[in-house]
C-alpha cells in the first residue's frame, strides 16, 4: 500500500540524506545571520537585526570598540553552539559527494 512505501521511504533516505540537509541548513543560517545589507536598507528603525547595531556603534567620541567587540561575542555564540552540536552531521554531509 502507499503507507508502506512511505514508511519504507522514512526508513532508508530519510537517515540517508540528514547529513545533506543538515549541512545545507546551517549554511543557509548563517548566510541568514549575516545578511547586513538587507536588513540595513529594508528594516524600519525598530526592528533591527544585530549586525545593523553592531555597524552603528558611531558615537560623539568616536567608535566604541568594546561595544562593536561584546556585541560581536553575543552574535557568533548561537552559530557557533548550533555548529558545535552539529559538527558531526555537517561533516559528513559536506564530505558525502567526494571522491577518494
Amino acid at each position: 500500500s502507499v503507507w508502506a512505501l512511505i514508511l519504507v521511504y522514512a526508513a532508508f533516505n530519510v537517515p540517508l540524506s540528514a547529513p545533506g540537509l543538515i549541512s545545507v541548513a546551517l549554511i543557509v543560517f548563517a548566510f541568514a545571520w549575516n545578511e547586513l545589507l538587507f536588513a540595513l536598507s529594508l528594516t524600519y528603525m525598530k526592528a533591527k537585526t544585530m549586525t545593523v547595531v553592531i555597524a552603528g556603534a558611531q558615537h560623539t567620541r568616536g567608535t566604541e570598540f568594546w561595544y562593536i567587540g561584546v556585541r560581536s561575542l553575543l552574535v557568533m555564540t548561537i552559530p557557533v553552539i548550533i555548529s558545535i552540536f552539529a559538527q558531526r552531521y555537517l561533516v559528513k554531509g559536506l564530505t558525502l559527494g567526494a571522491l577518494k
